[in-house]
């Protein structure tokens, strides 16, 4: 139920004792395009705005679509401009209620379909306004527990882009999501990156239906300009990938309304499902995790994540290690060969610094002043 613009779960379930049972389904949508929502239920279809529909649509009600978190509630900050968006700006919307500011409620969840140009050559990301606002969303949204700022990871894998040289998903404070298609695959579009933390399905398979069904301007003003317009058929890319996770996570607060954001990413972390295992990309890394560049630790599971959500402990407060600067004292060579999709580097520079404290690593790498973009 909705109070005071924040979900609440009706009741409260707990894990019971672990013997056999029964199970079956109470329900499905009864939203006439939901059988079209291949993202939300693949039966192997294809072999607000579009984005806020996808996340939250309100399902159940016998029209158009559902979202993946059919009861939240949605919020719509003005931002994204081709020609104006300031440093304030950005840092404005991304904390823009963030803790019940003035009595009018709290939003929780930040999703951003939005970033630096795809093309490859564009090292960019937030300026210091808006990695403060970052840093001050997750300290003390919702109450100190942390505003969950999802970001998409970006199309430009086919201009050799890489997620890393985006400063907003690369961000320790984001959520990066990119995207897989309805076989489970990644998408020719969905940039790699280390700081791929998550994916989730959109558009890029096989099948003449296999993009995003969602909602849509009303009338000729949207993805669809018919007259009857109201519903995209067409939705794509990292945009469309990047609000299902923010709906998950929704759902993973309804379940669980005293996580924080850190134990949001945990939970996606330790229930994403294992796609393409056949994939040279993935590794095991030190704790014991699967990661991939392109798949990040899997396909973000929302059930397996709500189940997790209702019995979850909280991690540790979050402590920080600072090393100082490190002189590499070293050239960065160019790259160069015989083609843009071949090209040659030179050995990384690089430099050592052992860590004494006794800590397990969540994320590395992060700036500790503000040096220029």
């Amino acid at each position: 139920m909705l109070r005071h613009g924040r979900l609440f779960p009706a009741h409260k379930l707990l894990p019971r004792v672990n013997h056999p049972h029964l199970r079956t389904l109470r329900d499905f949508p009864n939203d006439p395009l939901f059988a079209s929502q291949w993202h939300l239920r693949n039966t192997g279809q294809g072999g607000g705005t579009a984005v806020a529909g996808v996340a939250a649509a309100r399902g159940g009600n016998g029209l158009g679509v559902t979202g993946v978190a059919p009861r939240a509630g949605i919020a719509g900050l003005r931002l994204v401009s081709a020609n104006f968006q300031t440093d304030a700006m950005e840092a404005a919307a991304l904390t823009f209620q963030n803790n019940n500011q003035g009595g009018l409620g709290t939003i929780h969840i930040y999703n951003n379909s939005w970033g630096p140009q795809d093309d490859g050559r564009t090292l960019a990301g937030p300026a210091a306004l808006t990695r403060a606002a970052l840093a001050e969303g997750t300290a003390t949204g919702r109450g100190g527990l942390g505003s969950v700022l999802v970001w998409a990871v970006g199309n430009g894998k086919g201009a050799l882009d890489n997620a890393n040289y985006d400063g907003y998903a690369n961000s320790r404070f984001a959520l990066a999501v990119g995207a897989v298609t309805n076989q489970g695959l990644a998408t020719s579009y969905s940039e790699p990156g280390a700081c791929v933390f998550v994916t989730a399905p959109s558009d890029g398979g096989p099948g003449a239906n296999a993009r995003i069904v969602t909602t849509d301007r009303v009338g000729v003003l949207g993805y669809n300009t018919e007259l009857d317009g109201d519903y995209a058929t067409t939705f794509a890319g990292t945009s469309a990938a990047a609000p299902q996770v923010a709906g998950i996570a929704a759902l993973l607060l309804e379940a669980n309304p005293a996580l924080t954001w850190r134990d949001v990413k945990h939970i996606l972390a330790q229930t994403a499902a294992w796609t393409h295992p056949a994939s040279p990309t993935w590794v095991l890394n030190a704790a014991g995790f699967r990661h991939s560049d392109a798949y990040g630790f899997g396909l973000a599971d929302a059930h397996a994540a709500a189940m997790l959500a209702l019995m979850w402990t909280p991690v540790a407060p979050e402590a920080a290690y600072l090393s100082g600067a490190l002189p590499v004292n070293a050239p960065i060579a160019d790259g160069s060969g015989l083609s843009l999709t071949v090209p040659v580097f030179g050995a990384p520079a690089t430099a050592t610094h052992v860590c004494t404290a006794s800590l397990r690593a969540e994320r590395g790498g992060e700036r500790a002043r503000d040096d220029p973009q």
